[in-house]
Formats: C-alpha cells, structure tokens, sequence
C-alpha cells in the first residue's frame, strides 16, 4: 500500500544457484530505514531450495516465487513485476547488499520528480575487487556505447517497464546483458533518469559470477542487440562500434580463459570494425607467441614498435580530488581542513603533477617502464621545493619498476606516489588529493588530469579578487598590479569554464563561506566527496605544523590560526582608489561572475 509520502516499492531478487549468498542480501534489505516496501525473491530453477533463507523473514513482507527451470535473469524481473501492484520497484542480485539508507535516499528523488523514469546510485564493489564505481546521467548515445548506468541498484517506475515492454527475455540474454538491452529501448523512447552520488548499491564481485562468464558471448550477444535495434545504431552512427566493443570483450575473456585461437580471430573482428591501439594490442597479445608478449612488457619491442607505447590508465578506478583556482585563495587552509578527515590526504603542493603527464605523453612510446619511472619521479623529487614533502622517492621508485605489466600506466605511478606520501607520514586514508594552483593556470593541465583519471573530483575555491591580488603583493608573488590581476583573471577563467564543462565532477566553493560559515560549508564539501562530516575538520589548526610547507613558508603563517574571517575585504583597503579603479577594468567582469561587488564599490 502506498501513500503521497511514502509509495510502497517492490524489491526483486532473482536467485539462480546463489542460495549461499541469498541470506546476507535478504537481511541487507531488512535493514532498510525507509518502511513501506516489500520482497519478491524469484527462485529461477536453482538446484537448492531457497525456502530455508526465505521463510524466516517476514511473511507479510517478504514472498518465494518458483520457476520450475531457469529462464535467466529477465524473466525472472518480469514474474515479480507482474505479482507486483507498487509504483516502484527495484532490482537486487542474490549475492549482492543494500546500504541501509539505499531505499530512503532514492524513493524521494523518484517520487518528488513525475518526469523521472528511473533513479540509480553509485556503485561500491566488495568481493574480489573493493572499489566505488561511479555513474553519471547518460545520452540515449552514451546507452548506444555502453551500458552506462547499473542494471541492479536502479529503481524504475512501473510505467517505464509496461511502456517498452518489460525484458527480453531471449535466449541470448539468459547469458547477460539483458540490463544493456532494455536501457537501449528505454532511452530511445525518451527515458528520464537521475543519480544519487552516494555508494548505496553493494555489488559483489566473484571470481566466476555471471558478469564475468557472459563476457564469453559478448560477440553473439552485441550482435542479437545490434539486428534488433539496427536501425537505432546505425543511424547513430555507432552500429560498428557496438559490434567492435562486443567482440573486443569476448576476445578478452577466452584469451583469459586459456582460448588463444579463438581470442585472435574475436580481436582481429574486433579491430577490422573499428580500429583504436588497445584492439590492436590485443591483437598482438592474442595472436604473438607469449615469449615475445613477455618481452613487450619488459619494454624491450616498444622502441620498433611505437603503439605499443604504456597507458595513461589501466583497470584500476581510481577517484581522487582536486582543489583548483588561484593561489593566496586558501587552498593551504583548505587543505589543513580536508586532511583533518580520517579518510582523506593531501601533500603540500606538487608542482609537476602537469609537466610529469604531458612528459609521460611524449615519451611513453620511446622509453622503457624504468625510465619513464624515473623520469616522472625526478621531476617531482628535483623540483626546489620538493624537501617540503619530506621524503626520499628512492624505495618507491624500486617498487614502481618492478610492479607487474598490467599496472603499468600513469594513473597507477601517480596514485602510488600520493599514497606513499601518505603511508610515510602515518596517513591511513582512503582517498588523496592534491592542491596545486598552478594546475588552474594552464589551460590543459586540468583536461589532462582528467584524462588520466576520469573519475576525478574538483573543489574550485574562489576568493574575492581584490583580497587574492593584495595578498599576492602582499608576500611578494608579484611586484605589479596589473601583473597580478591578469594571472588571477586567467587562472579563475581557466577554472571556471573546466567546472561548466565538468559540473558533474565539479563543485564551487567560496572563502568568504569556508571561514565565516565554516560547518556549513564543509559538510556540504563532504556531501560532494561522499565522506562523513567529522566535527574536528573545524579544529584543525594543530595539524599545521605537521603540513611540511607550512612551518617554513612564512606565506602560509595564517594557516596556523583557527578559522575566522578577519582577512575578508582586507585587500580592499589596501589600494588607492586610482588602484581600485585599475583593478575594475581587469577582473571586473569575473569578480562579478562570482558574485563579488566591484573593486571600487
């Protein structure tokens, strides 16, 4: 039964052979804080009774459906949603977990909203692998391309599923990507959907499960999809595409699997549809002899054979956060406040975070792994004011060179080099940052972090120009004006239009808020970063003397203050009103932008 404020959804679970892990996903649910809600579990021919896990949860609430033989994943949602009369429902895999929240946090942004069709989290693996996959609110075009938001962990409108028809439940499908195919449908017919930015959904991860057997017919399986909905790719333009990806993932699973013949023929599909490096990679590592394959990823073939150059990603997921903008700004504060969190570090400031990437980029197909290793930790480590890391890189380069072929990429070095950081200061922590100005002031420099780790977050702290620009002067940065409020209007304009091209991955935060609002403003900053408000980010002043930069730099003397905001408008009584009047002309139109009066108001 539901009401205007709490509609009633249905929770599916299809269980095919995983009465194992059915008692921890059925209890996860249990949990839930959000009341109105009631279980369908769909036995889908599974060789052990399921009735020993279900029947002691609760009967008004919880329901055992039988198929007498397995009809696959889609059947088994489509038998539920018909025995279901709720507005709502979602889909659970049998060895999967809910958050406890997951059912609270979703059923209002769905409810509140009647043009959504569906509402999805993001996504924490736990099993085999232990990470968070993040989502974003896809394009019918990013559907064509991948399947781009979960399958499991979306809860939908009932309208949805009798509008396209409920799930295939083809023969084809039973082996997967029945999810990919009712997206593609759904999307095409104008399907709304929104994301919660929390880790909700717990998704299990076995060494054999499903999601890794069905790459084996990704090939008959893209193809079943693409004949049906011909039409739709092709005049998308991404027919071949669809094809390539679908080929290029089973070609990846029977070579895993020990079938380097038929991982050859799939790869050489796979690229003749459409050609990138990695195809062709795979190409050679399907078809090479595994000597030679040994070879390439000790470095030795990569001089004679450029496109073999290293990744700039691999795998891994990695998500770390950037703060951007001008420098004097408070990102050293800032910084003091975010690494008072249990789960989070940021070193002092990495000044050849961009030259390591764009130097990575040039030399990645004409080096081997050791040097590039080397490369990229002696620009770090020479760079003057490296000593405020304290540490030696030497032990981490050693570890670097000897990681394993598949680790072998930029994102994995970069990430290693902030983790050690961390470790060799007694960090514990579960995500890194960095805070470097001088990423905002090249244009490229933040594309290019965002290439190297796609699933990056960026915190734009803006300052009051005038405030920014005395400052600078102030400590000797500058010794002009006009010098001054020219680097301040391009580093905050470079700033800006990334945050507008990103606003998925990007969040503004003003000063004049962080240290006059200051519990306001950093639980809204957790909120965006997904980590736990913790009351002794506000008192965080003695970590300063343990922050390396700030105990020698006298620029950063305030940072060892608690927070107050005496240092607002104090750059507005430093100039003359000639001054001001010059500085109008320059970063008027930004300091506008930005909400901030005129220099001369």
């Amino acid at each position: 039964m539901s009401d205007n404020n709490q509609p009633e959804v249905t929770i599916i679970v299809p269980c095919y052979n995983h009465a194992r892990y059915l008692e921890q996903c059925l209890t996860s649910i249990n949990a839930q804080t959000y009341p109105n809600f009631n279980v369908i579990v769909v036995d889908d021919g599974s060789h052990k009774l399921l009735e020993p896990v279900v029947d002691p949860m609760d009967k008004a609430r919880f329901r055992l459906i039988r198929h007498e033989r397995n009809r696959g994943p889609a059947a088994a949602r489509n038998t539920a949603i018909r025995e279901s009369s709720a507005a709502l429902f979602v889909g659970v895999d049998a060895d999967d977990k809910l958050d406890p929240n997951f059912l609270e946090r979703l059923v209002p942004v769905i409810w509140n909203d009647d043009t959504l069709d569906c509402v999805f989290p993001e996504v924490r693996l736990f099993g085999a692998d232990e990470r968070v996959v993040s989502y974003k609110v896809p394009s019918l075009e990013d559907i064509l391309r991948s399947q781009a938001i979960p399958g499991a962990g979306t809860m939908m409108r009932r309208r949805l599923w009798e509008r396209i028809g409920g799930y295939d439940e083809a023969d084809i499908l039973k082996r997967g990507r029945e999810d990919w195919e009712y997206y593609i449908r759904a999307f095409s017919t104008g399907c709304k959907a929104a994301h919660v930015t929390e880790p909700l959904y717990h998704y299990r991860i076995l060494n054999k499960s499903l999601n890794v057997t069905c790459r084996l017919h990704d090939a008959e399986i893209a193809q079943y999809i693409y004949e049906k909905h011909r039409e739709l790719f092709d005049s998308a333009g991404k027919g071949q595409d669809f094809l390539s990806f679908g080929y290029y993932k089973a070609a990846t699973s029977w070579f895993n699997h020990g079938n380097r013949a038929k991982a050859f023929r799939l790869a050489v599909k796979a690229w003749r549809l459409a050609h990138s490096h990695e195809k062709l990679k795979l190409v050679l590592k399907t078809g090479l002899p595994p000597a030679v394959i040994r070879r390439i990823g000790h470095g030795e073939l990569r001089r004679h054979m450029p496109f073999l150059g290293y990744p700039l990603t691999g795998d891994e997921n990695y998500k770390p956060f950037f703060i951007i903008g001008s420098g004097r700004s408070g990102t050293t504060l800032f910084r003091r406040v975010l690494t008072a969190h249990p789960e989070l570090h940021i070193p002092p400031e990495n000044f050849e975070l961009g030259t390591s990437i764009k130097k990575f980029m040039q030399f990645r197909k004409v080096m081997t792994w050791s040097d590039l290793v080397h490369l990229i930790m002696s620009l770090f480590e020479f760079h003057h004011e490296f000593y405020t890391f304290e540490l030696s890189l030497r032990s981490l380069v050693n570890q670097l060179i000897d990681i394993p072929h598949n680790r072998r990429n930029l994102a994995y070095v970069l990430d290693r080099f902030y983790k050690y950081h961390a470790e060799r200061h007694g960090h514990s922590m579960v995500r890194w940052g960095d805070k470097t100005p001088l990423n905002s002031y090249d244009p490229g420099t933040l594309d290019l972090i965002l290439k190297v780790f796609p699933d990056a977050q960026f915190i734009h702290l803006v300052r009051d120009g005038c405030d920014v620009i005395s400052s600078s002067l102030r400590y000797g940065f500058f010794t002009d004006i006009t010098t001054a409020a020219n680097r301040w209007v391009r580093v905050v304009q470079n700033a800006r239009r990334f945050a507008e091209a990103h606003p998925d991955r990007s969040i503004d935060v003003r000063y004049e808020d962080l240290v006059s609002e200051p519990e306001a403003t950093i639980k809204s900053i957790c909120l965006f970063l997904n980590v736990p408000f913790e009351p002794k980010m506000l008192l965080s002043e003695n970590l300063a003397k343990g922050m390396g930069d700030v105990p020698v730099l006298i620029e950063h003397k305030e940072v060892t203050k608690p927070i107050n905001a005496s240092n607002i408008g104090r750059g507005r009584h430093d100039f003359s009103t000639q001054d001001k009047e010059k500085l109008q002309a320059i970063i008027g139109k930004e300091l506008e932008l930005f909400g901030y009066p005129p220099c001369t108001a």
